[in-house]
């Protein structure tokens, strides 16, 4: 409906034309709404996501937070176990889009799908998603080589390639702790346990009391938290 309080974002592949669709082949931008923000066409791209025969389809959603971009890039693969085929350099679909002023700063990520009264099969065989986080912390050197310009910045990075290889590799390894954080406090996460947590938890592995099978990847025990009221 278009309502700001929705903080909705999505790509679309539809199959079903309304009035307002180019056709019932294209892909669209969504942003709070069902009605598409932008749709093209994928016809004159030679893609065709509802044909009568089994086909498989790479996407990519790329998002450039610095220059506040979105792209979508498709591209045909041919059989399902056949190599990922390389991401073609042209987008689909490319369009502006500040997505900080429209979803929340914590927000789920994920699929959804809808026939009406129609019936349609189709299968997301796998997915990944990639961060790369971009640390608001600021070092003197970043600030003086932004305000000299671009090619300032590629002297100074060029003159201080150690300090920068130094720095990169701590900013790395900070941010992996960062994202991993954020990805273990969302709802339905399992739950990781300590080693020290679980072997007081089955009792030091009591085989007797708490050895519940045993099977290709190893022993299975049951383990208790009482303070808790948990069970694993």
């Amino acid at each position: 409906d278009g309502d700001s309080a929705n903080g909705l974002v999505a790509i679309e592949l539809d199959t079903f034309k309304q009035d307002f669709d180019p056709d019932a082949n294209h892909i669209g931008l969504n942003i709070n709404s069902v009605r598409s923000n932008m749709t093209v066409s994928l016809t004159p791209h030679g893609i065709e996501i509802a044909p009568e025969a089994t086909r498989f389809y790479n996407v990519w959603i790329q998002y450039d937070g610095v220059g506040k971009v979105i792209e979508v890039y498709m591209a045909e693969q041919a059989d399902k176990e056949g190599p990922t085929p390389p991401r073609p350099t042209s987008p689909v679909l490319r369009s502006h889009l500040e997505l900080r002023g429209v979803v929340n700063q914590y927000s789920y990520f994920g699929f959804s799908a809808s026939t009406g009264n129609s019936i349609q099969l189709n299968c997301v065989l796998r997915w990944n998603l990639t961060v790369e986080y971009y640390s608001e912390e600021k070092h003197p050197w970043l600030e003086i080589g932004l305000g000299a310009g671009v090619p300032a910045v590629v002297v100074l990075l060029m003159g201080a390639a150690g300090l920068g290889y130094y720095l990169r590799k701590k900013q790395l390894a900070r941010n992996d702790t960062s994202i991993l954080g954020a990805l273990k406090s969302l709802p339905g996460t399992p739950r990781e346990f300590q080693f020290k947590d679980l072997k007081k938890a089955t009792n030091n592995f009591d085989d007797e009391k708490n050895k519940l099978g045993q099977g290709g990847f190893g022993v299975v025990y049951r383990g208790s938290f009482p303070n808790e009221n948990l069970e694993v």
